[in-house]
């Protein structure tokens, strides 16, 4: 599954997260047999990431409000709404959130690791946008 997001009309950095102005991406299944599976997520090797942007350190601050933090005053988002992105070359940093690959972490009802928690997964090649099937509608003409 891949989502899209487009926040180009954004003047600051648009973060992950379930509010209506952040990006976020929720897929539900239904599988049998059933599985003690909670969640899984996947997210890239940000070691990768963070040297795009001279990110050396990072911790999360669980006294202040769980931000993530780069030093002692300054958050990540902040960091990032103040960074000079004119150096980025943006399609080599999507290709590399795309294509490089990701850690897969999944948990169980008892947030117990499922899979090893260094296992990553690549994007699959040859994959196609998937289009609805087309079907006869009452007038006999086809529809998609």
């Amino acid at each position: 599954m891949e989502c899209d997001y487009d926040s180009s009309n954004r003047d600051s950095v648009t973060v992950s997260g379930y509010g209506t102005a952040e990006e976020m991406c929720l897929a539900f299944f239904q599988y049998y047999p059933a599985l003690h599976l909670a969640a899984c997520f996947s997210y890239p090797k940000f070691e990768e990431v963070f040297s795009l942007f001279d990110i050396t350190d990072l911790w999360v601050d669980q006294d202040g409000g769980f931000d993530y933090m780069v030093s002692e005053n300054q958050t990540l988002v902040d960091y990032l709404n103040e960074f000079d992105w004119s150096g980025i070359d943006m399609e080599g940093f999507q290709d590399l959130m795309r294509y490089d690959p990701h850690y897969a972490l999944c948990l169980d009802d008892m947030n117990e690791l499922v899979l090893p928690w260094n296992l990553t997964s690549s994007y699959p090649e040859g994959v196609e946008p998937w289009m609805p099937p087309g079907r006869e509608c009452p007038s006999g003409k086809k529809t998609f």
